[in-house]
């Protein structure tokens, strides 16, 4: 089908590079090697294994072996370490990458996550196999529209960080401005890498769809550390659990003020 796509195009266009990628969600290389045309990208999906070389091993040496480009076109669903380190192998090993995706629903691995209204709930819940009230679930859609404004959604600069800062992998940066004395809640540690901003003993998921998460309560940041929702009324909503030995939490803060400064910690 492919070769037959491609002559199809070639037909009224020599100019265009053609992108093509294989069976099992985007990761086999059955079929599309040797290429058929001398202006083809191999592509290719890549989720929950493990950021070393290992894991692109096989589309390095066909696109070696046949002297043809190749592109990840699809990866994301993971923490923010697992971006940073996997983009590192890509780009050390000159492999173009496109992530899905920067803005979702109700999930921590995108840059902006929009709220589900009770009345799109309402939707997600009847869509299929149910009988629907078409009013309602045409306002649900409509909300769900409106909330996908980036101003509205819940954003996550830890996101891009992992993708395109230098700075992810050597320096801390702050996740919100916090000046002393006042509060610092524990969620807003700084955004950078596992070992860098925070230690967690679990910052990836590198076996599989259905292994252990990296964030256990996968809520508010897309990174290893545990959080969880909340209503204590003296929180952002939010808490850090599950802490393990050896875990800890960096936080830049300004301080107003020098001073000797009493401390008190809510656990």
């Amino acid at each position: 089908l492919l070769i037959q796509i491609t002559d199809a195009i070639r037909a009224v266009d020599t100019n265009h590079t053609i992108f093509v990628q294989g069976g099992y969600y985007g990761s086999s290389l059955d079929g599309l090697v040797p290429p058929w045309d001398d202006n083809m990208v191999l592509c290719f999906h890549k989720y929950w294994e493990p950021t070393a070389i290992s894991s692109i091993q096989a589309y390095i040496n066909a696109s070696t072996q046949y002297d043809v480009p190749v592109l990840m076109s699809e990866s994301g669903e993971n923490s923010n370490p697992w971006f940073f380190d996997f983009v590192n192998t890509l780009e050390s090993n000159d492999i173009g990458w496109i992530w899905w995706g920067f803005k979702k629903i109700d999930l921590i691995s995108s840059a902006f996550s929009a709220f589900v209204t009770p009345d799109y709930q309402y939707v997600i819940n009847n869509f299929r196999d149910s009988p629907i009230d078409g009013t309602q679930a045409f306002k649900g859609l409509m909300e769900c529209a409106t909330n996908m404004q980036s101003a509205l959604c819940a954003f996550d600069p830890g996101w891009y960080g992992a993708l395109f800062s230098a700075d992810f992998g050597t320096t801390p940066q702050p996740f919100v401005n916090v000046s002393l004395p006042g509060r610092i809640q524990a969620v807003n540690y700084d955004i950078g890498n596992n070992g860098v901003a925070y230690y967690d003993v679990r910052a990836k998921n590198e076996d599989g769809l259905y292994g252990a998460p990296y964030n256990n309560g996968y809520k508010y940041r897309n990174d290893g550390v545990d959080i969880y929702a909340n209503s204590d009324p003296q929180s952002v909503g939010f808490h850090v659990g599950a802490t393990d030995n050896g875990e800890w939490l960096k936080y830049t803060v300004n301080v107003q003020t020098t001073d000797n400064y009493r401390t008190s910690f809510r656990v």
